[in-house]
């Protein structure tokens, strides 16, 4: 019996590391992909500059997208 719950604490121990390993990525990941106020207002202006200058026809911006997967 003893060996049983030696094999037991040794699961535990790898399901709880693991489970707080998973946890930790998707909290990081989730606080990574949100941008900024200031930047999202400091791309926005230069997008309106942007599409100013090289399009005639009147457009406007709506919204910006923050990508942080880097590809």
């Amino acid at each position: 019996m003893c060996k049983l719950k030696k094999a037991g604490k040794i699961f535990g121990w790898i399901f709880t590391i693991t489970l707080l390993s998973i946890s930790d990525l998707v909290i990081s990941f989730k606080s990574g992909m949100q941008g900024s106020d200031e930047e999202r207002e400091k791309i926005k202006t230069q997008a309106e500059n942007y599409v100013r200058e090289r399009f005639k026809k009147p457009m406007r911006v709506y919204d910006t997208f923050f990508d942080n997967i880097g590809n």
